[in-house]
């Protein structure tokens, strides 16, 4: 069996230059928290190159949370980051807040079997969630 496609060996500086360069986007600015080494980064390849990266956590209701997902504008429009959340969560309840001009975003977790829930009170968006197959 092949090893699932978010996992695997990268190279620390590529991540860290990568998560800079989400951080300077105007969609991502703030949310990527640069300096906080306790986010989980969860890689985003292609064809062995590291191309992204997801920050999912888990909450105290058991739900995991999706939060800033970037891959590389070279990268974009493939599916990438509706996979990486899809793989991510293929056994995992999840959650993640999507603002309505997002549009990117709201592809990518459609794709991955989320639906969109409820009006977020904390943002001009929705609550998308997906519950665990079977």
């Amino acid at each position: 069996m092949s090893q699932p496609f978010l996992y695997g060996a990268y190279d620390k500086e590529e991540m860290k230059r990568l998560i800079l360069a989400a951080e300077s986007s105007p969609e991502l600015e703030g949310f990527v928290r640069p300096d906080d080494e306790g986010v989980y980064r969860l890689p985003i390849f292609f064809k062995k190159e590291l191309v992204g990266f997801a920050t999912p956590r888990q909450e105290d209701d058991g739900f995991w949370r999706m939060g800033a997902i970037y891959v590389k504008p070279a990268f974009r429009r493939r599916g990438l980051a509706s996979k990486a959340i899809r793989e991510f969560m293929a056994e995992r309840k999840g959650r993640a807040v999507i603002e309505d001009e997002n549009l990117a975003s709201q592809r990518a977790f459609a794709a991955a079997g989320f639906t969109k829930t409820r009006k977020a009170s904390e943002c001009q968006g929705y609550w998308w969630e997906r519950k665990v197959n079977g």
